[in-house]
């Protein structure tokens, strides 16, 4: 029986709290901003995360630190769309980066996102018991191992959560731009380090939402250590990204990274490239909360994306499972795909189950696509 709720009811101290305490096992998925995120739990202990962040930024990520080329990361993609095969996996036979890397760059990155959930003050739950969750065989950017202590993750987020209002009244804009003062203190940083990284961005003149987006990068964790920089007066602000008192005195920003990217954005929109132009977007305004032509965007694209689908699930169209229940199991189905399948009952219409599902509107439709595509059910 699964457990599901918001996090304004239950927030996510307390609900880690009690699955510490109840020494729970299963699988917990968070959902905030339309995105995804699930933890694995064993008596109560976090062991396995898995994210669409990961998946898709897991490349860049490298990249950032310096231990694959864009040029071959870009080899990798073009032959992963040929033989859908995990990325990570390409480009350690290929030789483009070692398997320990990937290992702790995904390890970190993880750390630093489960974290970060402490930040998100609206979202919604879904727990299911671990003989609710189907024991797949997925590939190591999919479920990364992660081994948190529960009472740290508690701790630190909350801490993070503390600290991020200091550090965010410092740095309050994404659209303001720094500079290296202490050039040997830079120098002497190791090039392949995650904050040489970012203070070479800094020295590219690169924005605060620049940055987060070339490095896919934890906000806190950035701007924590660009503050750490700015106290010690490595750094210091040479643009705080206000807008111009004349509008007409200032041209249209084309080389603005974020820019660009809402502008690819839309034109997956006009193509209905429905999840890639989301996901871009989402992206987008996790870096860039103010970005309005972003927020804008994103609404359309959620706006338009469930409309077409209730093209095909009309909201009184009833599905019918097109299985045995038992067999649902040999599916592979997520915990909230489970969960959704478990509801279609050969009663409930779309409308209702829309309604009844804690994952929001559209996450609903979308599963109902895939459970129909595959053949779970029937409309």
């Amino acid at each position: 029986m699964a457990l599901y709720g918001s996090l304004k009811t239950m927030s996510l101290p307390d609900l880690f709290q009690w699955l510490k305490q109840s020494k729970k096992s299963g699988a917990l998925t968070l959902t905030m901003n339309s995105d995804d995120r699930s933890l694995y739990f064993t008596d109560g202990r976090i062991e396995a995360f898995s994210s669409r962040e990961l998946r898709e930024n897991l490349g860049q990520m490298l990249v950032g630190f310096a231990l694959v080329k864009e040029a071959d990361i870009n080899k990798a993609f073009r032959e992963q769309r040929q033989n859908r095969r995990p990325l990570s996996v390409l480009l350690v036979e290929r030789g483009y980066v070692n398997q320990d890397d990937v290992r702790r760059v995904l390890s970190d990155a993880s750390r630093d996102i489960v974290l970060d959930l402490f930040l998100e003050e609206e979202g919604s739950f879904v727990f299911s018991n671990k003989e609710d969750v189907l024991e797949l065989d997925e590939a190591p950017f999919e479920r990364v191992p992660l081994e948190l202590d529960m009472e740290e993750a508690i701790l630190e987020g909350i801490r993070r959560l503390d600290e991020w209002s200091l550090v965010r009244a410092k740095l309050p804009r994404d659209t303001m731009r720094l500079e290296i003062v202490d050039r040997g203190w830079f120098e002497g940083l190791k090039k392949s380090s995650r904050e040489s990284m970012v203070f070479q961005c800094i020295d590219r003149r690169l924005s605060l939402g620049e940055i987060c987006l070339e490095l896919r990068a934890s906000r806190y964790s950035l701007y924590r250590l660009i503050d750490k920089a700015l106290a010690s007066e490595r750094v210091r602000v040479v643009d705080q990204g206000l807008p111009s008192s004349d509008a007409k005195a200032e041209p249209a920003e084309s080389n603005d990274r974020v820019s660009k990217l809402v502008v690819q954005a839309d034109a997956m929109l006009e193509a209905k490239q429905w999840d890639e132009a989301g996901a871009l977007l989402e992206l987008i305004c996790r870096i860039n909360p103010d970005d309005s032509k972003a927020r804008a965007s994103l609404r359309r694209a959620k706006e338009e994306q469930a409309a077409e689908l209730f093209q095909t699930f009309g909201p009184i169209a009833v599905p019918k499972l097109a299985v045995a229940r038992e067999q649902i199991r040999d599916f592979r189905l997520s915990s909230e795909e489970q969960f959704i399948a478990s509801r279609v009952n050969g009663e409930a219409d779309v409308g209702a189950l829309v309604m009844m599902s804690p994952i929001g509107e559209l996450q609903t439709l979308k599963i109902l696509n895939k459970l129909q595509h595959i053949g779970v059910i029937v409309v």
